[in-house]
């Protein structure tokens, strides 16, 4: 709680995942505190956590990884959940390749209730990336991909590269 009073102070965006995943009614204390905006993170897997969490008012956020979550049927339901009951979604990945990052922004420019500052520097922070042509993050912003599905080509060379024999 003290950690919270203070970071509400700085004005800070939003503390994310402050407890244990599974705390969920320690969340939901420190937003009854209401000094700092909480973003629950680790504590959503599945639709059923993010109902939980909507329903324990534990968050003002939900951050949603598509490889968290499973892929983009679990995240969509997550985005439905969270749109329904006015909870802020963020998108994005702390370490990712560029193929995922790819799937995560088009989840992300797909709804207009999703955050539009998302997590997409997993490329990054990779020595290497799968992709033919990965992400060029150096000016700060990220443009939908063109072409066939997620619009990133694998690389032949990297994947060969990065498989363990």
């Amino acid at each position: 709680m003290v950690v919270a009073r203070a970071l509400g102070a700085l004005d800070i965006e939003h503390f994310e995942q402050p407890v244990a995943a599974e705390n969920v009614p320690a969340m939901a204390r420190l937003m009854q505190l209401g000094a700092v905006s909480i973003l629950a993170d680790e504590s959503v897997h599945t639709a059923e956590d993010a109902v939980r969490i909507v329903r324990a008012n534990a968050a003002d956020g939900i951050k949603v990884k598509i490889s968290k979550v499973g892929g983009f049927i679990e995240a969509r339901k997550i985005v439905d959940i969270a749109q329904g009951a006015g909870v802020k979604l963020i998108i994005g990945n702390g370490i990712c390749s560029s193929i995922e990052a790819a799937g995560e922004l088009q989840l992300a420019c797909a709804y207009p209730h999703i955050y539009p500052v998302a997590e997409m520097v997993g490329p990054a922070k990779l020595a290497g990336d799968l992709a033919q042509k990965p992400f060029d993050l150096s000016g700060g912003r990220i443009f939908l991909t063109e072409g066939i599905g997620l619009g990133v080509e694998l690389s032949e060379q990297r994947l060969k590269e990065f498989s363990i024999p």
